[in-house]
């Protein structure tokens, strides 16, 4: 079920969702709770239709107290204490960057190559941090 909610690709058309939806809830021989639905359904909107993508969830728990970036492979949260890594992938470096944009535009800023470096606060106080190519040297980092 997991599998195919990640493999999904980010902007699916309402078709291609209802049919994800379909085989998840209907799939034979698993029965899912309502917590599990909820969680399902939370998973298709971020990828079809959230500003903040697979970030959504993370953004929207209180109980995270950071996300960090490393490439559009390599994303960790900070919970309790403890650094998790996820087992969410951006599908390419322009989705990663186009969420990056979407964040440090709340602030009034930008972030390309010629200005690869971007630290600001959000309106909720908390912190952004951005590098890019070419400081960057493995994709896009956001903190």
């Amino acid at each position: 079920m997991r599998e195919r909610i990640l493999a999904a690709k980010e902007n699916l058309n309402p078709e291609e969702a209802m049919e994800i939806i379909e085989e998840v809830v209907f799939a034979d021989g698993e029965e899912l709770d309502l917590s599990q639905l909820h969680s399902i359904i939370r998973k298709i909107y971020a990828r079809t239709r959230s500003k903040f993508g697979i970030l959504e969830e993370y953004i929207e728990d209180e109980s995270i107290n950071e996300i960090m970036i490393n490439g559009k492979e390599n994303i960790f949260i900070e919970k309790g204490g403890s650094i998790f890594k996820t087992e969410e992938v951006f599908s390419s470096e322009e989705k990663l960057r186009n969420v990056i944009q979407q964040i440090v535009s709340r602030c009034n800023r930008m972030v390309n190559e010629t200005e690869p470096i971007v630290d600001a606060r959000l309106e909720d106080g908390s912190r952004v941090n951005v590098v890019l190519p070419p400081v960057a040297l493995n994709g896009a980092v956001m903190t």
